[in-house]
């Protein structure tokens, strides 16, 4: 089986927590790692079918998933590292900022991240993956 990844989305509405369609924060977790990505407008669209998600263009194979994990404002997805690691790479195209990391591979991964935004960037999501890829398997 693929490397799986846990994708955090903060995709319901915060007065009563029904799926709003639209994401404003992303979180990737994984073994006590995490980053975290905001966006700060009214966020991107978010569309659900069968066997997977659509964010920022990209579809993701869900594997498992929960609604309302933390709080209401938040669903978790468990999808392969590389849907995650494309995901990424689009959120940054797309406004988002990296705003905190926990755990040594997350904090290496922030500051690939942080590269990418200060100037032109040759990497790809393959080198995201990678980065990912060090987390361990999702919990």
């Amino acid at each position: 089986m693929a490397p799986r990844a846990c994708l955090h989305l903060c995709c319901n509405r915060h007065e009563d927590g029904s799926f709003a369609g639209r994401v404003s924060a992303i979180e990737v977790a994984r073994r006590g790692e995490s980053v975290a990505l905001e966006h700060w407008s009214r966020g991107v669209r978010l569309t659900l079918d069968d066997g997977g998600l659509r964010l920022l263009r990209r579809r993701c194979v869900v594997l498992d998933s929960k609604q309302w994990v933390g709080n209401w404002s938040w669903n978790l997805y468990v999808v392969p590292v590389a849907d995650v690691a494309a995901v990424i790479e689009a959120a940054m195209s797309a406004g988002f900022t990296c705003e905190s990391a926990t755990g040594e591979h997350a904090i290496h991964l922030s500051e690939l991240l942080d590269a990418r935004r200060a100037g032109p960037w040759a990497g790809s999501s393959a080198e995201i993956e990678i980065a990912l890829a060090a987390f361990g398997e999702c919990a």
